[in-house]
């Protein structure tokens, strides 16, 4: 092909096939947006969150191109654009929590520009949370080894460190016991952690995620004033299976959380006074080597059971040292 405008004519019409036939399909969604009693929500601002891969030699990674509108009189805002097929929906408004959902995606149709994600323009609707009365909490990320093996040890809550003389911490709030059996050098081992209490009267009790939940609150604004077990107890351990050729290992549940009340006591009549409440979020996880991780937040007002978080109002004071690390940066209420 020796005509240089010929040339350049097929080249271009490859170009513009091969762009049409990368051409992302096009999602369209309206998004309803609610209080919790179904009240539509008007001047919320909607999100579709757009996912679509990079350019040039980032190609293969995606970057997010999220595409915002605000919601009508009844709540509605209609959203369009070209994304890779993991679509997400949220909304959030002054005065209320994040709320969010997901696309399920049935099938494509049509050809390069002309593609489309069915179901096409389905109404989703996403459910927003008031702010009630967040509150300054101690909030902290807690990624430790437990100091000692086979022996009860205490942990200070608002300290955010293990009692003396094992960290700063003064008070027993949570008491771990941690033992820990291995063979073969560690591919197996079977373990136990508990945690008891100081008081009678203290606790803990398990909270599961409601399935519906679409919130970054993801627990309720207040914990429970009853209910409370005096001792937690998990054994973790991954066993070599030799029939299967693999290891079975505990599952944790993803739902998982709890609340729990510390430095509580009963007054003549036998009822609970006083006492700090808080949340755990997620699990409490170690490892065969002892090591432990959990997110907690402590409400510092004795008897008040609002664990509603005002995020970037920390009380927790951040620790950085060898085998103990308590994070503060915590962005979730």
């Amino acid at each position: 092909m020796k005509n240089p405008l010929m040339r350049f004519c097929v080249g271009a019409l490859i170009l513009a096939a091969s762009t049409v036939a990368m051409a992302l399909p096009t999602a369209k969604v309206t998004v309803e947006v609610l209080d919790e009693n179904g009240r539509p929500i008007s001047d919320a601002e909607a999100g579709l969150g757009c996912k679509k891969p990079n350019a040039g030699w980032g190609w293969g990674a995606m970057h997010h191109d999220p595409i915002r509108k605000q919601t009508d009189s009844d709540g509605m805002a209609t959203i369009s654009c070209e994304t890779v097929n993991d679509i997400g929906v949220s909304a959030v408004k002054g005065g209320y929590y994040l709320g969010f959902e997901r696309v399920t995606i049935e099938s494509i149709s049509g050809f390069g520009p002309f593609k489309r994600y069915k179901p096409w323009n389905p109404t989703i609707t996403v459910k927003l949370k008031k702010k009630r009365n967040p509150i300054p909490m101690y909030a902290r990320g807690i990624k430790t080894t437990i100091p000692a093996k086979g022996v009860p040890v205490g942990f200070d809550l608002e300290e955010g460190d293990w009692v003396i003389p094992y960290g700063s911490g003064r008070v027993k709030d949570f008491i771990f016991y941690f033992n820990v059996q291995t063979k073969d050098g560690g591919s197996e081992w079977d373990g136990v952690t508990a945690i008891t209490f100081s008081n009678e009267t203290d606790g803990i009790q398990d909270w599961y995620l409601d399935p519906d939940n679409r919130s970054v609150l993801r627990m309720p604004y207040h914990t429970p004033k009853m209910g409370y077990e005096n001792k937690w107890s998990r054994r973790e351990y991954s066993i070599w299976v030799e029939k299967e050729a693999s290891s079975h290992v505990t599952a944790l549940r993803k739902d998982q959380n709890y609340f729990f009340r510390i430095r509580s006591k009963k007054d003549d009549d036998g009822n609970v006074i006083g006492g700090l409440y808080g949340k755990i979020h997620g699990n409490i996880s170690f490892s065969p080597r002892g090591i432990l991780k959990f997110l907690y937040y402590l409400n510092p007002v004795p008897g008040d059971t609002n664990v509603e978080y005002n995020v970037g109002h920390n009380l927790a004071k951040e620790i950085k040292k060898k085998n103990h690390w308590a994070r503060i940066n915590i962005d979730q209420p």
